[in-house]
């Protein structure tokens, strides 16, 4: 492995102790990916709430469709709390109604409360079986809940319905349960698969330049991060795996370009606090 690692510079990791740098990106690696994960979804009920309120326009609404609406609107800010509100209404309007299930079952999970969550995504696959995106949704859930092997067989119930439009996502999802199971070759295999389908997929590429740095392949790793940084230049995460990567070829002024980018997006997020005390660990 490279200079950085073999000189000892260690992060302290949340039990106290101090972790090798790419343990530590592997192990923070997960978690900030599923939220982000989320808000990505949560961006797609934005244009699900905009299509929806431009049909709405003189046109008498359903009042179960007024509830779900108000509540991709909610979502959309952030707010999950007032949407799990709306979409009980709209689920005891609509009790048989998968697509409420689904949506409220993400706001729960969006707010941490995985039980509910568990339940809903349970009831709109009973309602509607094949449904492809509850599916994957339910994998982004049992990966935040560590259950790696529920994660990998969501994905791939995803993957058999043949007129699923995302596979990419499915696959994705795939990969982060091997990541969870630390099987890195199915990891890479799964997000190679995700890049066949959409190779313009920044989080895929971000995911396989982690499985080449786990396996001490830096400059494949490098490649993957800056093509992710490619795709999103505003990427957080992606920035600091590639100012770890960065120094642990040596490339320390590379490096610290990275965790500046990190800290002027927003100086006050945990990222920027990590990538301050990479900064502070710079001669």
């Amino acid at each position: 492995m490279g200079r950085w690692r073999s000189e000892g510079t260690n992060r302290p990791g949340a039990d106290g102790t101090t972790q090798p740098l790419n343990t530590l990106m592997w192990r923070r690696h997960l978690a900030p990916y599923i939220r982000h994960d989320l808000w990505l979804v949560s961006l797609c009920l934005v244009t699900l709430y905009g299509c929806t309120g431009a049909h709405r326009q003189g046109v008498q609404v359903e009042p179960a469709r007024e509830h779900y609406t108000r509540a991709l609107q909610y979502l959309s800010l952030g707010a999950g709390e007032p949407a799990i509100k709306e979409l009980n209404d709209a689920v005891k309007l609509e009790p048989t109604n998968a697509e409420f299930h689904n949506t409220l079952a993400f706001a729960y999970h969006y707010e941490g409360r995985y039980q509910f969550a568990l339940t809903h995504y349970a009831k709109a696959l009973e309602l509607t079986p094949g449904y492809a995106e509850a599916h994957v949704n339910l994998a982004a859930l049992y990966l935040d809940l560590a259950r790696w092997d529920d994660a990998v067989a969501q994905g791939r119930e995803a993957l058999k319905i043949a007129t699923y439009q995302s596979p990419e996502k499915a696959y994705n999802n795939i990969g982060l349960a091997y990541m969870g199971k630390g099987d890195l070759i199915s990891a890479r295999r799964a997000f190679r698969d995700a890049l066949a389908f959409h190779d313009n997929f920044p989080e895929a590429h971000r995911n396989l330049g982690t499985t080449y740095f786990q396996q001490g392949q830096v400059e494949g790793a490098i490649q993957e991060f800056r093509e992710a940084l490619r795709l999103r230049p505003n990427y957080p995460e992606a920035l600091v795996d590639l100012g770890v990567a960065y120094l642990e070829r040596g490339s320390k002024t590379e490096a610290a370009a990275q965790f500046q980018k990190v800290i002027q997006l927003d100086p006050e997020s945990e990222l920027a606090e990590l990538a301050k005390w990479y900064l502070g660990t710079l001669p």
